[in-house]
């Protein structure tokens, strides 16, 4: 069921988030700092400026467009904003935004008909005119307008696979699918053409377990997103993202050798196998030629993991790292490094044509911003 906005904002809260995301408004100019990456230095001057410039997801007075679990953001060539707001344990919701925050409309409508959604598992939009959802736990692949009007179906069973969940599109018109390998820290990977007769034309698998014990019930995969004609994965075991081409071939790889991730723990017990992360990587994203942005959270002060092995609680006096770090995507130099939580940003979500980056906000909703990002004379000497 799509539900139509109605025409005024909820500018009240909107302002309201703006003037208190005011103080986290931060340009560093003219700096000069060394920068470790790599095992290597390099200095870097130049000035960078991050600005909130709009919200979405704001309430208004009949609580249209408010967010629960943003799962996936996408950003069309006009600047709409479609966010799909699912919570994997329980019902999902598609908005769409236009690009001053105002609310287009929603698919909520729950079911296992035409258009109903049920536990969707990610999204992505064509480049074009058409959105596809990994819909009904991934089990189906369904297309909609960028209007929110259904179009079709496609069942996975079809193209071989269970389930699948939905990664994004590559420039050359392909569907990047995944599904988890169970017992493993990684993904299987299926390029779909969508046109015809969806033909399944490439698949690989990464898997990230290395010395890890995994047993065979829990799935863990890393965070995977479509860059140009690459797809794009960050590790969940190191600070890492890796290039590759549709073939499984690596093209590339950035690695934070100086930042250590703790990788998540298992174990069992009587009421089962358990996992607990303590770190999450970011996607990737791309802000301009050659310069994309990307970071995590992790802890910087867990030294003993098998400490914490209980369900319950924190570690005590538990101690995050939040950055948002931008690197240059052809030499893999870091060229800068923010503190994300001085921005108000809880995660980096996406990126648009126009080099803004869309990261969920702190506060008791979820709410998604939209940051202007600037960057001068940023190439290392």
């Amino acid at each position: 069921m799509i539900r139509p906005s109605n025409d005024s904002p909820a500018w009240e809260h909107r302002l309201l988030t703006l003037l208190g995301m005011a103080a986290a408004l931060i340009a560093v100019t003219g700096c000069e700092r060394p920068v470790t990456y790599g095992g290597q230095a390099s200095t870097l001057s130049g000035s960078i400026r991050l600005e909130l410039e709009e919200t979405f997801g704001a309430r208004n007075d009949e609580e249209e467009g408010i967010l629960a679990y943003i799962n996936a953001v996408q950003v069309d060539a006009d600047g709409r904003v479609y966010v799909l707001d699912a919570d994997p344990r329980s019902t999902s919701q598609l908005m769409s935004f236009s690009p001053d925050g105002r609310l287009r409309w929603v698919l909520d409508k729950e079911g296992g008909g035409p258009g109903d959604l049920r536990h969707v598992l990610g999204f992505a939009w064509d480049g074009d005119s058409t959105l596809y959802l990994a819909n009904q736990f991934g089990t189906r692949i369904d297309r909609f307008t960028l209007d929110g009007v259904y179009i079709d179906s496609k069942k996975t069973a079809e193209l071989g696979h269970e389930r699948l969940f939905i990664a994004g599109f590559l420039a050359s018109g392909a569907l990047v699918a995944w599904k988890t390998v169970s017992g493993e820290f990684g993904a299987k990977i299926a390029v779909i053409d969508p046109d015809g007769d969806w033909a399944v034309t490439d698949t690989f698998s990464v898997i990230q377990t290395g010395d890890h014990d995994v047993p065979q019930v829990i799935v863990s995969p890393p965070v995977i997103t479509t860059m140009g004609d690459a797809i794009v994965m960050g590790s969940v075991t190191e600070y890492q993202y890796t290039w590759y081409a549709r073939s499984g071939d690596r093209l590339r790889r950035i690695t934070r050798d100086d930042v250590e991730l703790p990788p998540p723990l298992i174990w069992s017990s009587g009421l089962g196998v358990s996992i607990r992360e303590f770190s999450r990587m970011y996607p990737l994203v791309e802000i301009a030629e050659n310069r994309v942005v990307g970071g995590g959270t992790w802890p910087t002060n867990l030294e003993n993991p098998e400490a914490f092995r209980l369900l319950t609680g924190e570690p005590p006096d538990l101690e995050m790292a939040n950055k948002l770090d931008v690197f240059d995507a052809g030499s893999s130099a870091l060229l800068y490094s923010l503190d994300a939580e001085r921005y108000g940003i809880v995660r980096l979500l996406a990126s648009d044509r126009r080099g803004n980056i869309y990261a969920e906000l702190a506060g008791q909703a979820p709410l998604l911003g939209r940051f202007r990002l600037e960057i001068s004379s940023s190439e290392p000497r």
